[in-house]
């Protein structure tokens, strides 16, 4: 769905409150498969032209 107004921008993910070890697994998680090139390939892969760049 693209509608901003409804759903806002970008994707998110839910933790509990001060679990700041998941956040930082997850976070760095993120980075890798956006270092690497993951992200950008799947996204060719499945999406198409949908640009998932973090912004």
């Amino acid at each position: 769905m693209r509608d901003d107004k409804i759903l806002g921008s970008g994707i998110a993910y839910g933790i509990r409150k001060g679990d700041t070890a998941l956040r930082d697994r997850l976070n760095a998680a993120i980075a890798k498969v956006q270092a690497d090139g993951t992200v950008k390939t799947l996204a060719a892969k499945y999406l198409g032209d949908i640009d998932v760049s973090a912004k």
